[in-house]
């Protein structure tokens, strides 16, 4: 066999390859199958009271806290929009590198008209106005179903009834008052391991297929000191919250997108009720939907009461912004869902784009080319088949 053979036989297995992922990526797409890569095997967090400290490696000053498990490569957004990327970890101590302001990185065409109109006064847009809150749907669940409010439920973690279901609850009665159909699911994912996040991931995948919501969110509180997530909003302290979206996941882009539109709402209307986002290592179950996020309602050390108070008017805001998206921006979500099926057709387009120019430059015409696929295709069936007659 030839070395030219040999080559155009690895570029069609690696053209089939990817014709065969697309093929079954309903079946990929939705499974556990991608389990170990998708959730590795190490803890995302720490335990209650142990947190890391990242600093900004030019100036020393601490930027973020976080009782998520660092690594380098991830990067946070503040509140003033800074965005940093971790460079460096050592122990409890990180080191980030600050990157560019970055608002929304690419803003859905209705967020400006809304963000400015909607932010100062609380009104919906008149252009936005008719659809608003027209079957709208929300999925809430729990990974870490015990995860508790130390003041208010006597433990840091409830196992199987964590006092994250109460705020959850809150959470979910304000946005049915506003008209929205939500499901909170309070199965139990526990213990709290590292496979918290595989066996959530059946949680949320049926509830997908059950109810279709136009947001999937995994709600949780934080282990950090309550000095770190607490605010003075409309003259109550409460609970502060912090958005996580996993970088690790063909969806990254969409939820990055509804992150930061999010952040941009809440504090527009609340100052500082958005803490900042994390984008962290892993997927967190994001894959699954392109408007998937976790929150962090408050901390261990916050009251319950807080962590609703803060919950509630984040409500409010998320209500806000899903009713002025509306059945308008269906079509956006649907195509970034496809995200990891387009990247596949995208590398699937340069694969042929490549192997047909490589002909071409191999062989001199368009004729020379055709020629030389047909001996090789002809050469191989007789070979094939030849083998099988015999």
């Amino acid at each position: 066999m030839t070395m030219k053979s040999k080559g155009i036989k690895i570029y069609l297995f690696a053209v089939v390859s990817i014709l065969l992922a697309l093929a079954i990526e309903p079946f990929w797409a939705r499974t556990a199958l991608l389990n170990d890569a998708i959730h590795p095997e190490v803890m995302c967090e720490l335990l209650d009271g142990q947190y890391f400290t990242v600093v900004d490696e030019v100036t020393g000053e601490e930027i973020f806290h976080t009782a998520r498990v660092v690594v380098v490569g991830d990067m946070f957004q503040n509140a003033d929009n800074r965005l940093y990327e971790v460079v460096a970890v050592d122990g409890l101590i990180g080191k980030a590198r600050f990157l560019r302001t970055e608002s929304v990185g690419e803003p859905s065409a209705w967020f400006s008209t809304f963000l400015e109109e909607w932010g100062r006064t609380g009104v919906l847009p008149e252009a936005l106005r008719a659809q608003a809150g027209q079957n709208v749907r929300i999925s809430i669940y729990h990974t870490h179903s015990a995860e508790s409010y130390l003041p208010s439920d006597g433990a840091s973690s409830i196992r199987d009834n964590g006092g994250i279901f109460i705020v959850g609850e809150s959470f979910t009665g304000n946005l049915e008052k506003q008209g929205f159909q939500v499901e909170q699911n309070k199965r139990s994912h526990d213990p709290h391991d590292k496979r918290a996040y595989m066996r959530s991931r059946r949680t949320a995948m049926e509830m997908i297929r059950q109810h279709s919501p136009q947001a999937l969110l995994d709600v949780h509180r934080d282990a950090l000191e309550r000095r770190y997530y607490t605010a003075k909003i409309k003259g109550r302290e409460m609970a502060q919250i912090r958005l996580v979206v996993g970088r690790q996941n063909p969806n990254m882009r969409a939820n990055k997108k509804f992150a930061q539109e999010l952040m941009a709402a809440a504090n527009k209307r609340y100052p500082r009720l958005v803490r900042d986002i994390f984008f962290g290592r892993g997927s967190y179950n994001q894959e699954l939907h392109p408007r998937a996020l976790l929150l962090e309602l408050g901390t261990h050390k916050s009251t319950r009461e807080e962590a609703k108070d803060g919950a509630n008017l984040l409500a409010g805001v998320l209500a806000a912004y899903l009713g002025a998206a509306g059945p308008a921006d269906a079509a956006g979500i649907a195509r970034e869902g496809g995200a990891a099926r387009g990247s596949l057709f995208f590398v699937l387009g340069l694969l042929i784009v490549g192997g047909f120019a490589y002909l071409f430059l191999s062989t001199g015409s368009l004729k020379e080319m055709n020629s030389k696929v047909r001996h090789f295709v002809s050469e191989e069936f007789s070979l094939k088949f030849g083998k099988k007659n015999k």
